[in-house]
């Protein structure tokens, strides 16, 4: 009679779950997300308002635009030195104040700027959010934790853009960015009362990620090819 080694599942080892926090930072995704997002479907109305053109409110979603991939390039790399949690924090704090300006723009280049400094404060925001989604995953289970945040830019795309369309058809434009500006400052609190500091832990070779995802330099070299 042959033995086989089969482990039975009544012995595997239970899988940990994913930390309440991971569910916080795809919250975050989703509240940067749908700012990128809102501003097309309400478009028109925004223009009617001030007597411009489309295309020239559209213009605040190119400096927002601009504005998170110029922050994200070259604040990636102080991620660790500040720590991520506290530039998360900041981050999203700039967030709900730039919004807050967009709802009350009285004008289309103050829309402009104010979307300007909102894509400033999600350029920083974005890096600690990826950050902090590996440092506080399970080990071993860093790539689903990940995952999960990455649904926030889903829920952004199918919640975010139909939710702003209805608010602006019964409200008012200036509505939608006040409520993205409270769902910020929310994600904020939530943050700061949350047991994200307990949840940290080290995660080799995070600093250097971040740090490469800026303008390449040679600290980038692999280290085995370095003399």
């Amino acid at each position: 009679m042959t033995k086989t080694d089969q482990s039975s599942p009544l012995f595997a080892e239970p899988v940990e779950r994913l930390p309440a926090v991971a569910y916080v930072l795809t919250f975050c995704i989703a509240v940067i997300g749908s700012n990128s997002l809102v501003l097309g479907p309400i478009a028109p109305e925004v223009a009617r308002t001030f007597g411009s053109s489309v295309a020239l409110v559209m213009s605040a979603s190119a400096a927002f635009g601009l504005g998170t991939a110029a922050s994200a390039l070259l604040m990636a790399r102080h991620v660790d030195r500040f720590g991520a949690r506290r530039m998360l924090l900041w981050a999203l704090l700039g967030l709900a104040l730039a919004l807050a300006l967009s709802a009350l723009s009285p004008v289309v280049p103050a829309l402009v700027g104010a979307q300007l400094v909102a894509g400033i404060a999600s350029g920083i925001a974005l890096p600690a959010i990826y950050a902090s989604a590996a440092a506080v995953a399970p080990p071993g289970r860093e790539s689903r934790t990940i995952g999960l945040v990455l649904t926030g830019w889903t829920l952004s795309m199918v919640a975010g853009v139909s939710l702003s369309a209805v608010v602006a058809d019964y409200v008012h434009w200036r509505a939608v960015y006040a409520v993205v500006a409270m769902l910020a400052l929310v994600a904020s609190l939530t943050l700061k009362v949350s047991r994200y500091a307990t949840c940290l832990r080290p995660v080799p070779y995070l600093s250097r990620w971040l740090r490469c995802a800026s303008p390449v330099s040679s600290r980038c070299s692999s280290p085995a090819r370095r003399s």
